[in-house]
């Protein structure tokens, strides 16, 4: 057992979705690889903590091979716990990075991983055991395996780490996690409402402030207290993964790469600097003031192609990410995109096309099927110039954040059934949890409600039948969640939690 912050004060277990072997697989297609598909992967996590991440990939690829890795005896044994609670195969095991190659070596383990995850870890880590990490990578990634690995980035971490400075020399005296928390909260909130809001200084502290207000306390003590957090330049982290004969890929929000999203006459102000796409990228950290980044690794043969594939983009699923604004006209639409981007879009079709995408939120879809649909939809059909104008709006879309590219279809576009049906993921996790994880990987909070209904949505109950289950005649609360049921099952597959 490690005597390990982790242990003592334990990091909450939940997916993240951009570390989904989905999205490595989409970028390394867009850049030319050929990536084994997520479903039949072999995926190692490095740093799984309590599984929240790798549990649930295992319960929906099945065929995969899944081994987590945790110095934390606390993360281990509930990483344990909860994939036998939801019915996960993964080999769990608890050891240090720095010993960690003689145990993923070990008879009868993978050879080697189509896809490896850090997330979390890189900076919060010695020197020692950043390049054990990435000697695990280069030793034990497949030929045409793709690694993610996400660390806190300069410029951006300059002005949260002057914060997390504060916070630190604030607390030194503490030996208690929770008063280390509760006390690095009010430090924080004193001088934000102290130093004047015109001030920058004012301006950041506010800004931080709210951030850290959001977040749980286990992300403040583990991401802003330790002592070890090293911010790196992305050129920084390149040129040290290189050492290790790992090249760079991309980010794992592949629409961030987009030169597109900066405006025209930055770009043309900046391309002279941007002699390649690590470069590139540098530069719009450097414009947008990036602190954090989820960086792809790959071997450096075969070589990549130049540039991002639209055409290979144009094979995959979409999800849409928008929303319909308030503020749109009889002539104009404006929608908010994921990333908070506005969209105004006069063209009929675009805008028929970007109100369906706002009604698909939780389903993912094949990106021929979507068009092939809409142009069905216009009386008299629409020319091949129109449909080629529609699938280089739909690509802009995305570079905005307006849709997300998936490996396969997901959940059904028609909405809910009579009969919902939830993913069999969702209606392990759903009893006595406070979320479970969407389709999309993502964290789906619960209410008592959520609770009782989702483990019963197996297909086999209607609105009337649910009804008799959870909430027996007679109780005064019933006409309210007879009322409730419908909306419910909307969210539920607006949210990616039903397959039909």
């Amino acid at each position: 057992m490690s005597d390990d912050a982790y242990d003592v004060f334990p990091y909450g277990t939940r997916p993240f979705p951009e570390a989904h072997p989905d999205r490595m697989y989409v970028a390394a297609r867009a850049f030319g690889r050929d990536p084994v598909p997520p479903e039949r992967a072999r995926i190692l996590d490095l740093g799984c903590g309590e599984g929240g991440h790798l549990a649930p990939l295992a319960v929906r690829f099945p065929d995969a091979v899944c081994v987590g890795l945790d110095r934390s005896h606390v993360a281990i044994e509930g990483a344990k716990a909860f994939s036998e609670r939801i019915g996960a195969k993964v080999t769990w095991l608890e050891v240090d990075l720095l010993e960690a190659m003689a145990h993923l070596k070990a008879p009868g383990m993978p050879e080697q991983y189509d896809y490896i995850l850090a997330h979390g870890v890189f900076s919060w880590v010695p020197d020692p055991v950043r390049d054990a990490m990435l000697g695990i990578i280069a030793e034990m990634l497949a030929p045409q395996g793709v690694a993610y690995l996400s660390y806190n980035c300069r410029p951006g971490w300059h002005l949260r780490g002057m914060v997390a400075e504060i916070m630190r020399h604030h607390v030194r005296g503490f030996d208690d996690p929770a008063k280390k928390v509760s006390q690095a909260r009010a430090i924080l909130q004193f001088l934000s409402t102290v130093v004047p809001g015109h001030d920058p200084y004012g301006a950041v502290l506010r800004r931080e402030a709210k951030l850290v207000a959001r977040q749980p306390d286990f992300w403040v003590f583990h991401d802003l207290l330790a002592e070890e957090n090293r911010p790196f330049l992305l050129s920084e982290f390149v040129t040290n993964a290189a050492t290790h004969g790992l090249a760079y890929l991309g980010d794992a929000d592949l629409a961030s790469m987009m030169a597109d999203r900066m405006p025209p006459e930055v770009r043309e102000t900046l391309e002279p600097l941007m002699a390649d796409v690590v470069q590139a990228e540098q530069y719009q950290d450097f414009l947008i003031c990036r602190n954090f980044r989820r960086s792809l690794l790959v071997r450096p043969e075969p070589p990549l192609t130049d540039g991002v594939s639209v055409t290979t983009l144009h094979t995959m699923c979409i999800r849409g990410r928008l929303a319909l604004d308030p503020s749109s006209t009889p002539e104009q639409d404006v929608f908010k995109t994921r990333t908070d981007d506005t969209l105004e879009v006069k063209h009929p079709l675009v805008r028929a096309a970007l109100r369906e995408l706002t009604r698909l939120d939780g389903v993912a879809v094949p990106f021929t099927d979507f068009l092939d649909g809409l142009c069905a939809r216009v009386p008299g059909g629409v020319p091949p110039e129109d449909r080629q104008m529609l699938a280089r709006n739909l690509t802009l879309c995305w570079v905005r954040g307006g849709l997300d590219f998936h490996v396969r279809p997901l959940g059904d576009p028609r909405g809910p059934s009579e009969r919902p049906v939830a993913d069999p993921l969702v209606r392990a996790m759903a009893p006595g949890a406070e979320a479970v994880t969407s389709l999309f990987h993502e964290d789906f909070r619960l209410d008592g409600l959520d609770r009782d209904v989702l483990p019963l949505l197996d297909g086999t109950r209607s609105v009337a039948e649910l009804l008799d289950e959870i909430v027996p005649a007679g109780n005064p609360i019933r006409d309210r969640v007879a009322e409730v049921l419908p909306e419910r099952f909307h969210r539920y597959w607006a949210a990616g939690l039903l397959t039909a």
